[in-house]
């Protein structure tokens, strides 16, 4: 899977779940059948500039 794309499913699994670290977000990747390691995601959310904001239920 190319980065681009890769880039697309992380935005959408971002918008259309809760994700509360970065270890549950590489699990529902995986999940999907994304094969990412922990260093690509990494480099991937400083990329696409994801930051951790607390959650409506304060998580």
């Amino acid at each position: 899977m190319d980065k681009k794309n890769r880039h697309k499913i992380i935005k959408e699994v971002i918008l259309s779940n809760e994700i509360s670290s970065q270890e549950a977000l590489l699990n529902i990747l995986t999940d999907k059948g994304i094969d990412i390691t922990q260093a690509t995601l990494s480099r991937d959310i400083k990329e696409l500039k994801i930051v951790k904001v607390p959650s409506v239920s304060g998580n």
